[in-house]
């Protein structure tokens, strides 16, 4: 997911507040505040309630809400059959659904795990899986970023009821792993990586953006026998072949940029 835009940083540092005064405000961790400024998906809820602590309208903290606040008051009806509006709220960061959603999945290994997803991410989800279009499906949670083998993918369910989901806490430790879950095994293999520093899709980008390739080519990646490769933090490559992989998933802040500088910020 890329990064969007907002003002939550400059409003903040208008008012003098530093990030532990802000999530002081919120009771949430300086985490989640980094988070938000980081530009990744924001529920509606929370961006509200930034916008009241900072002593704005939501629409200055997120300008790109004006286009779907507008929608809505000239009588869009929100739900998440609307796709144009729901895409524009996509388009500015932000989920208006309230509730996150639980997926259940069980993978070939006996590996069973429960999910909390946005509502967005997990309707992309259940297309995906409805009609794959590779054997990997990716999409992202609130701490990390997942792709899983259909193939291997025994069971899966969506729980309706109310989920509050993970909650981000300060604690940095096991934060630069990519794990690998491999054959039949329960545990994953756990590659230490080093973080993204630039955002996939620019010439530029090609060398350090390793893990944002690495993800786009599972989620194109057709052939069982194709062979995918990462380096670990001390230059060693660990290569794997698509048939013999479950799942994969790395903490999302490796493999965003944006958050990645948000939390390592003085």
């Amino acid at each position: 997911m890329v990064a969007v835009a907002n003002k939550v940083r400059k409003f903040r540092e208008a008012l003098g507040l530093s990030y532990e005064e802000l999530a002081r405000r919120l009771h949430c961790s300086v985490r989640s505040i980094k988070y938000v400024e980081s530009g990744m998906m924001t529920r509606f809820s929370l961006a509200a309630e930034l916008a009241d602590a900072l002593g704005r309208s939501v629409e200055d903290v997120f300008p790109a809400l004006r286009k779907p606040l507008r929608s809505l008051s000239g009588g869009a009806y929100l739900d998440r059959r609307n796709n144009d509006l729901d895409r524009q709220f996509e388009n500015a960061g932000i989920d208006p659904d309230p509730q996150l959603h639980t997926v259940r999945f069980v993978l070939r290994n006996g590996l069973e795990r429960y999910i909390a997803l946005a509502s967005a991410e997990c309707s992309r989800l259940r297309r995906n899986l409805q009609a794959p279009s590779a054997i990997f499906v990716c999409f992202e949670t609130a701490t990390e970023r997942i792709a899983l083998n259909v193939k291997h993918l025994v069971v899966w369910q969506f729980i309706t009821e109310f989920s509050p989901g993970p909650e981000l806490s300060d604690d940095d430790s096991g934060n630069d792993q990519l794990a690998i879950w491999v054959g039949t095994a329960k545990e994953p293999k756990l590659v230490n990586v080093e973080p993204d520093i630039m955002e996939f899709g620019t010439e530029a980008a090609d060398d350090v953006a390793v893990l944002q390739t690495l993800f786009f080519q599972l989620g194109h990646c057709w052939e069982d026998d194709e062979v995918f490769y990462v380096d670990d933090d001390e230059g060693d490559t660990t290569y794997f072949r698509a048939d013999n992989v479950s799942m994969l998933s790395v903490p999302l802040q490796v493999i965003s940029p944006a958050f990645w500088t948000a939390l390592n910020e003085n």
